[in-house]
């Protein structure tokens, strides 16, 4: 018998398939959490006023990056590809106007 159907015969084939989808889950659930996490943390930055170009820069990849990889991994689960690119190019360029406005928008006039 071949090592396939040996652990298919004691058990274990059932015990580390279900191991194998315990670490798939874990490990999209932690991705899920440091996304979410990340996310926070740009807004805090975003309200702290500090490096706004940089902040644009780095809000900018991640979400060129995000896209990207939604469209090529999970384009079926998307309900409009495009319109989430529009969408996204959109919220960059207010992102980018944000930093170009520097602290003009919090100085009292």
């Amino acid at each position: 018998q071949n090592l396939v159907q040996q652990l298919d015969d004691s058990g274990w084939g059932v015990t580390l398939l279900a191991a194998s989808e315990l670490v798939a889950r874990m490990a999209t659930v932690g991705a899920v959490i440091l996304i979410g996490v990340s996310e926070i943390l740009l807004g805090c930055w975003v309200l702290s006023g500090l490096h706004r170009r940089l902040n644009a820069a780095i809000q900018t990849l991640a979400l060129v990056s995000m896209n990207t990889l939604e469209i090529l991994l999970a384009r079926e689960l998307l309900i409009s590809a495009g319109g989430m690119v529009l969408l996204n190019l959109c919220f960059i360029t207010l992102i980018w106007w944000w930093a170009q406005r520097g602290n003009q928008l919090i100085q009292p006039h």
